[in-house]
């Protein structure tokens, strides 16, 4: 079986590099399954096709994403021939009548194609996105995304002739009249080392790593840092706030008008190796805390999954507890909503966490690899694919 991954997204783009991260994870696990894959993204100013140790550059257009995408579809489809791929794998970027042209030749020739939604309502994102904009003065860029929306709405309902299946991490069965798989985000767990835990000048360290928006809630932990001092908290907090995004200005604001900028630090993206020493000291690390800010209440991030790779407790908010007790167990929950977490609480229950069960980081490790391995979360789209073949 032979699969082509295509993504819009660039390998030198350092603030998608969680995305291809996860990219990377969903390839690994079809490998596993004995699936062939050639991976298709942007590199720089090229398009790069990377296939078992070895990558073929091909010039592209210079535009927007619907115009270099546009500027390779007719070398992709050759490809795809030449090699007999028998199913393609989109990460959705844009439609336009070059794309739903690619989808009628890939058809033709009998390839499967499966198109990846990243939201069931991709509406609602693109309206929330253009919102954003607006309110930061961003006038132009508000424009152009109501403005791809448009356009992605009608090609939308042409879809259903083309593609054979969506893949979604929300449980819908169609999506545009076409069969969906429900897949939960996961991780590459071999290739996620456990932390090793270690002290610094703080007494209790709290981590978020993400772009940040406004569905990730960590104004309500920083509020709560400013209850927990006003309350006679005494333990010297100290909050690491890794990643960038629209957010980031107003909880920088929100930090120094609580004058809390000696417990809170901003330190920008970081990745790979440079995320080790914040997982090493951070006693719980920070899930998404308002999701019903977005579109829904519910655990959707990739986040939980790589932090229990690494081996640190969660703090999270949903709309509902999780019901698994092999993952509750190092998992701390807050009802999804405004309120201010209380940390004295947070505190007291990650304490009673590592009290609890020895070796926290490595068992939380194995619980990450019995649950949250991309061959887990993907069982049922590989088993699509490996019955097609």
């Amino acid at each position: 079986m032979k699969l082509f991954y295509l993504t819009a997204l660039n390998d030198q783009d350092r603030e998608k590099c969680g995305i291809l991260g996860k990219i990377n994870g969903q390839i690994n696990a079809y490998k596993k399954s004995d699936i062939e894959v050639y991976f298709g993204h942007f590199s720089g100013e090229k398009f790069s096709i990377e296939h078992e140790g070895k990558t073929i550059l091909h010039n592209v257009k210079k535009g927007n994403t619907r115009t270099k995408l546009g500027s390779i579809y007719n070398y992709i489809y050759s490809l795809i021939r030449k090699k007999h791929i028998d199913i393609i794998y989109i990460r959705f970027a844009s439609l336009d009548e070059k794309a739903i042209n690619f989808f009628y030749n890939l058809h033709k020739i009998n390839v499967q194609i499966i198109i990846e939604f990243y939201s069931h309502n991709l509406v609602l994102e693109a309206k929330k996105t253009a919102l954003r904009d607006f309110k930061a003065g961003k006038v132009l860029n508000a424009i152009k995304s109501y403005a791809s929306l448009t356009i992605n709405q009608y090609y939308c309902t042409k879809l259903h002739n083309y593609v054979d299946l969506i893949v979604t991490t929300t449980p819908v069965d169609k999506l545009y009249g076409i069969p969906t798989i429900n897949v939960v985000n996961g991780i590459d767990t071999s290739a996620s080392s456990v932390r090793i835990k270690s002290n610094n000048e703080y007494d209790f360290n709290i981590v978020s790593v993400a772009m940040i928006s406004t569905w990730h809630g960590y104004d309500r932990i920083i509020k709560g840092i400013a209850n927990y001092y006003q309350n006679g908290g005494d333990k010297n907090i100290h909050y690491t706030v890794i990643g960038d995004g629209d957010e980031k200005a107003n909880l920088e604001k929100l930090v120094h008008d609580l004058q809390l900028e000696n417990h809170v630090e901003f330190t920008g993206i970081k990745v790979k190796e440079e995320l080790e020493p914040y997982y090493n000291y951070a006693d719980v690390a920070l899930e998404m805390l308002a999701g019903f800010r977005r579109t829904d209440g519910n655990i959707s991030s990739i986040k939980m999954a790589e932090y229990f790779a690494k081996g640190v407790p969660v703090l999270y908010a949903s709309n509902s507890e999780i019901e698994n007790f092999e993952i509750k167990k190092y998992c701390i929950y807050v009802e999804n909503n405004d309120s201010d977490v209380d940390v004295f609480e947070l505190i007291e229950k990650t304490n009673k966490i590592y009290s609890s069960s020895g070796n926290v980081s490595q068992k939380m490790h194995d619980v990450a690899k019995k649950y949250f391995d991309w061959t887990v979360t993907m069982k049922d789209l590989l088993s699509y694919i490996n019955n097609k073949g």
